[in-house]
């Protein structure tokens, strides 16, 4: 477990995860407790984090399964 902490790419996904749980549970949060002031177009200013955060993500998780193949051949 302390190996995988040590991944620059596990850093890396685990920071971007919060990020896309921070802007879900803000615009979630919104839609709960204050239902009259969200509209449905306020999600698009948080589109293009989204992608960012996906795209990220995606090249993150290819370099930390190769990562953790050279973890585990190691041990």
């Amino acid at each position: 477990m302390i190996e995988l902490f040590g991944l620059k790419s596990f850093q890396q996904i685990l920071l971007l995860l919060f990020l896309l749980g921070f802007i879900f549970g803000v615009l979630f949060g919104i839609y709960l407790f204050i239902p009259d002031k969200f509209k449905y177009y306020s999600v698009i200013p948080a589109l293009p984090a989204f992608y960012i955060i996906s795209k990220g993500l995606y090249q993150n998780s290819t370099l930390f399964f190769t990562d953790l193949k050279s973890i585990t051949t190691k041990s």
